[in-house]
């Protein structure tokens, strides 16, 4: 106990150098908490978009930007439902408008009588009338624009009519809404268009993977099959940015934040030179020195991973205010990355440490003794 009281002290002689050191690896560390968390829930979000409702996987066009662009014809969708094997293919079209709330409002376009393979659960109201300019939206949605039954919504120009809200479990889905496939062609000017296809195989399909892979070679590769959130990187480059971001931040942080921990703990060891000689002489061994400095760049590094993760749990806390961020993921808490945050503080403590506790336990005591 008195040795880690002693760490404890070192480290505070010099506060506010303690402090800054902190300050500077808790943001770090607070951006990769935070990064985490919204990636996770993107990926949950794009594994429900994905695998929505009853589908057992989607289709949508290969090698483009962004998955917004995809492009599947008629004619694809018409060959997609006389394929062996396939119970239903239903066509979904993503369209974008505006609202005061929620600059990315996501409009979904589908036929009424399909609605079912999409997983909407209409809790209030009725499904839309194809001939007429009617409406489902979100139940998140309609929380966040203060909307009910029977109220009037603007998109692109036009005037619909709210008949229904639905939930789906997935925020995407319901931070948006339901309209007519026709209709929404016509609005985004993709007549005979649809963004992506939701497919349910038979019974006779054991193998789903095999069976997506097999798909895609008889579109000739024109067109991607997506069973789990990791086929998402073939139509979007979204996900794999952020993870590239995350991973980087990642590595700055312990190379900026090892800098900072060694600056620190080389000052510390310093202006305690004549000390550390004195430890020395009085029988203290070189282990005992080496655990010492050690200590003291670990406790840095733990205070770092506490006031990192607090910071990063309050940007998220932030964010989620937003009606916008609310419409796209659900944050995702997972224990990993609560590991990387403290692996990453761990790291950091380690490398900026080792030289400066290795080089006290350099010190001749005769020679630290004299050291003014």
């Amino acid at each position: 106990m008195a040795f880690l009281k002693l760490i404890f002290k070192n480290i505070f002689r010099q506060k506010w150098r303690t402090i800054l050191t902190v300050l500077g690896i808790s943001l770090g560390i607070g951006t990769i908490v935070t990064l985490g968390i919204l990636t996770g829930g993107l990926k949950q979000t794009l594994e429900k978009t994905i695998k929505t409702g009853e589908a057992d996987f989607s289709v949508a066009e290969a090698k483009v930007a962004d998955f917004a662009f995809s492009k599947i014809t008629e004619k694809q969708l018409e060959k997609m439902r006389d394929t062996e094997g396939i119970k239903e293919a239903v066509g979904v079209l993503f369209g974008f408008a505006q609202t005061q709330q929620n600059p990315f409002f996501i409009l979904y376009g589908i036929k009424s009588k399909e609605t079912g393979l999409l997983g909407v659960d209409l809790t209030k109201g009725r499904t839309f009338r194809e001939s007429k300019n009617e409406i489902v939206i979100g139940k998140i949605a309609a929380e966040n624009m203060k909307l009910k039954v029977g109220d009037k919504l603007p998109v692109k120009e036009r005037s619909f009519k709210i008949v229904g809200i639905f939930q789906t479990g997935n925020p995407m889905q319901d931070g948006g809404a339901i309209v007519s496939l026709k209709k929404l062609q016509a609005m985004e000017k993709k007549k005979g268009q649809v963004t992506m296809v939701l497919v349910k195989v038979t019974d006779h399909v054991k193998d789903i993977e095999k069976f997506a892979d097999d798909f895609e070679e008889k579109f000739g590769n024109q067109l991607v099959t997506l069973v789990s959130v990791e086929d998402y990187s073939s139509v979007d480059q979204g996900l794999t940015i952020i993870d590239f971001l995350s991973s980087a931040i990642s590595i700055l942080a312990v190379v900026i934040g090892g800098i900072g921990v060694m600056n620190t703990i080389m000052m510390s060891v310093f202006e305690r030179t004549r000390e550390i000689g004195i430890l020395r002489a009085i029988g203290w061994k070189r282990r005992r020195v080496l655990s010492m400095i050690l200590g003291e760049s670990l406790l840095l590094g733990i205070l770092s991973i506490i006031i990192g993760t607090i910071l990063g749990l309050l940007v998220i806390q932030y964010i989620m205010t937003f009606p916008v961020a609310q419409s796209f993921f659900r944050p995702d808490y997972s224990p990993q990355v609560f590991v990387n945050a403290i692996v990453v503080g761990i790291l950091v403590s380690l490398v900026g440490g080792f030289y400066p506790a290795f080089r006290a336990t350099r010190f001749s005591p005769a020679v630290a003794l004299r050291y003014e």
